[in-house]
């Protein structure tokens, strides 16, 4: 992958979740084209990618971690924050849909023009994933005292 592009991507991540008050360290890790799963309840959050650059973007979580991020957002809006039965997939869609979206940003900089569709959210336990017809595939581990989100990015043709 054209370290650009996932520089980007990388960028996003750390400034989005940075903005919302959480510190991370990011990871590489072996690219893989299936999503691990556990046997318990998580997130997967998904946003495509049009235009110069086409794709996908997945963020897969835990149920904590979400808990995690969906507070420290909350924290960052001045609100109460939720109960942790009560994690919204709309907050965890919006944090994707902002990573993807301040990636695309970062790249139009460089004078690439994409475009991103309206995310989803998929929850549920023993999640797994795959990004068929991907060409190119970036994976990166998320880390903080939130949790840990796995990140890929997988472009097509």
């Amino acid at each position: 992958m054209e370290r650009g592009l996932a520089d980007a991507f990388t960028a996003a991540v750390e400034e989005v979740l940075g903005e919302i008050g959480l510190e991370v360290a990011l990871a590489v890790s072996p690219e893989l084209t299936v999503l691990e799963s556990d046997s318990g309840a998580g997130f997967i959050a998904t946003v495509g990618i049009v235009g110069d650059a086409r794709g996908s973007l997945l963020i897969r979580m835990d149920r904590q971690t979400a808990g995690n991020i969906v507070a420290a957002m909350y924290r960052s809006l001045g609100l109460e924050n939720p109960e942790p039965d009560e994690i919204s997939e709309a907050a965890i869609a919006e944090v994707a849909n902002q990573i993807c979206g301040r990636a695309v940003t970062i790249l139009s900089r460089s004078g690439l023009a994409c475009d991103i569709t309206p995310p989803a959210v998929i929850s549920g336990t023993d999640l797994t994933s795959s990004l068929p017809g991907t060409l190119d595939l970036e994976r990166r581990h998320v880390h903080g005292s939130f949790g840990t989100l796995q990140v890929f990015l997988g472009l097509g043709n």
